[in-house]
This record gives structure tokens, sequence and C-alpha cells, in this order.
């Protein structure tokens, strides 16, 4: 048998002298394998690793390992039902978990002085970056729920750990002026692309992937991937003109509505690499805009507009009970807004003193 990249997890590292020095890894269960490829010494070295980590795997829960954990777990719906963008971000997390604990058994996870360990493990990916961190924490947490779910632990000791990370873009929306200079000179397919955020809120995977099926002519019907939530936006007027210029200039060979400048649709990084070349020759690079941040402008307009948070969750896919947090995160407080804020303040002030002034010339004594 002669083993795969697939098989083998293989890292290179610099030496000062600048030598580069490569250890090979069992891919599962990131057992070092010792000896050289293809020798008999190498194949060995795999083939024990590789039945240590199935005896791991299928062995009682809390005798397993968290590398059989995590081996489980990227075979559970849990895991496969996500996205390809989602799965291999949370890969990345996974690969961090197991090079932390995947040696330690299930059972370690039982005893709360896991808690320090994992508290630790935290602030050293917070050296690295506060946001790697509680990504890697929210996936051990979802690790954790899937033992929990198994039957193989009863509490996760790591439940209540705060976050390193303060998100916080509110000021980060795009202003009708960075819009414009965006639009000016811009792709037909970006300029398309710009008009579906606007007006739809939605997230830059799930506008990619909407199909000429998801419109109606009327509306955009769509189930977000990130939640699973099903939403249906009603296109304003600005948005209806765009797809039926585009619907009517694509023909009905196009699978996609949005696609790259040869029909076809955007594959891997193709989209954000030509939405990156856009910002920085509309000369938007320095205001820190990315594609994310139009949601929340166009959450910013919705509030401007006047809806409710009930509104504009039916819009965006949130829930309602989440609602009040998301638009802490994504509401940015505009002129607008404040405009009105104060229009409402003066309106009620001279209502008051209406009142007041009524109460006063009917109760005051004729003379």
């Amino acid at each position: 048998m002669k083993l795969s990249a697939k098989h083998i997890h293989t890292v290179k590292a610099k030496r000062p002298d600048g030598t580069v020095t490569v250890y090979r890894y069992h891919r599962l269960s990131r057992e070092r394998l010792s000896g050289e490829p293809d020798t008999p010494e190498f194949f060995a070295s795999w083939m024990q690793a590789d039945k240590t980590f199935r005896e791991n795997l299928g062995g009682a829960g809390k005798h397993g390992t968290i590398a059989g954990a995590i081996a489980r777990y990227k075979l559970s719906g849990a895991y496969t039902g996500r996205s390809a963008r989602t799965r291999a971000d949370y890969s990345k997390m996974l690969d961090l978990i197991a090079d932390q604990f995947g040696r330690a058994t299930v059972k370690t996870f039982a005893d709360r002085r896991i808690r320090g360990d994992v508290i630790r493990w935290r602030d050293k990916l917070a050296l690295r970056s506060p946001k790697l961190s509680d990504m890697a924490l929210t996936v051990l947490g979802l690790l954790i729920k899937s033992i929990i779910d198994d039957g193989d632990l009863t509490i996760d000791h790591r439940a209540d750990l705060p976050r390193l990370y303060k998100a916080d873009r509110s000021d980060k929306i795009w202003l009708p002026a960075d819009v414009a200079k965006f639009m000016d000179g811009a792709r037909p397919e970006l300029r398309l692309a710009m008009v579906l955020a606007l007006n739809t809120g939605q997230r830059q995977g799930d506008l990619l992937r909407l199909t000429w099926a998801a419109f109606d002519g009327k509306a955009l019907t769509l189930r977000q991937s990130k939640t699973g939530a099903r939403v249906a936006i009603p296109c304003t007027l600005e948005l209806k003109a765009a797809l039926n210029a585009e619907k009517k200039r694509a023909g009905k060979k196009r699978l996609t509505i949005l696609a790259d400048s040869r029909g076809e649709p955007w594959k891997g990084n193709g989209f954000r690499l030509a939405w990156g070349r856009r910002v920085e020759a509309a000369g938007l690079k320095d205001r820190g805009l990315t594609f994310h941040d139009l949601r929340g402008t166009a959450v910013t307009a919705l509030a401007d507009a006047g809806c409710t948070e009930a509104e504009i969750a039916a819009i965006t896919g949130h829930t309602l009970k989440g609602a009040a947090a998301i638009l802490s995160t994504y509401l940015s407080r505009t002129n607008d807004q404040a405009k009105g804020a104060i229009v409402k303040l003066e309106k009620a002030r001279a209502r008051t003193k209406a009142v007041k002034n009524g109460v006063k010339s009917t109760t005051s004594p004729k003379a």
C-alpha cells in the first residue's frame, strides 16, 4: 500500500540556519510518524497510528480520545450539513483543537480542571488573534456539544468563557458617496451585486448562490446557508428593474443570478478578488469597507425608513429573539436617525406645551 497525501499531514519548519525540517503526521490522529516516506519504517509507523486512531474512534465514548471525537464530528450531519466555506473554517479550528487536546481522552473533559487548560489555550491563541481564539472556542463548544449528544459527557465546563474579540462595525457603512464611487466604472456583474446587497441585506455567499428560480418577478426567496432561515424579500423598484434587465441580458441558459464576466457562476475566491480590486480602484480601500458591511448598510437604511426590529429581522433572516443584539452590532447611528430623534423630541415637546396651554386657558378665570 502506498500512502497518498490525503493520509498524511506534512509540516515544514524553517530553522534559524535556513535549513528546512519536514515533519509528517497521521492526518486524522495527528500522531507523529517516524522514518522516511515509502520506507517500511514509515509505513509501519502510519499503520500503528491508524490502528490506535480506529480503536479510539470505535471504542466506548469515555475511553476514546478527543481526536476520535473530532473524526466522529466530521462524519456527523452537524458538520457535513454546513456550507463548504464553513466546513473549511471549522476544519482549521478542529486542527488547532487536535493539536492541543487530540491525545486527551474524552473523560478528561468531565474534570472541571480542564477549564483552566482551555483558558490558557484560548489566551495563547489570542496572542495571534483574538478573533481566532474566539472562533476556536466556538468550534470547541460545538465539538463538546456533539460529545454530550452522544452521551459521553454531561457538562461543558467551558460554556460561559467570555469571548475576547469585540466586533463592532456599526460605523462601517457604505455612504451614498461610497456607493457612487464604486458604481462609477464598475463592471455590470459587480454593479448588480451591489444592488442586490443593498436591497436585500443578505450575506455574500447566499447572494452568489442565488439562482433565477429564486426570483418570481416580485420577490426573492432563499434559505440562508448559515442559519437555515428561509426568507422571502419583496423586491424594491430598483432591484426589480435591475433583475429584469439582467434576466433579459443573461438569457435562459444561465443558472445563477450573479455571474462572472463570462457568464459563469463565481468560483472560489474569484468574486472576493474582483470586488477587492474594484474597491481599491474606486479609492475606497482606506475606508476599510467590506462586502459584509453592505449588510449593516441595508439594516441602517431600513431603520432610517422607520422599520421595526421585527420588520428588519424579517428581511435579514435573524430571529426576533436576537434582533436587538444584532441591531446593536449592525445598526450604525447615522445623522438621519439622529435628526429623526430630534424631530420626534420636538414634536413631543410641542404636544406637551399645547396641552399645558390648553389647560390654562380653560381653567383661568373669565375676564
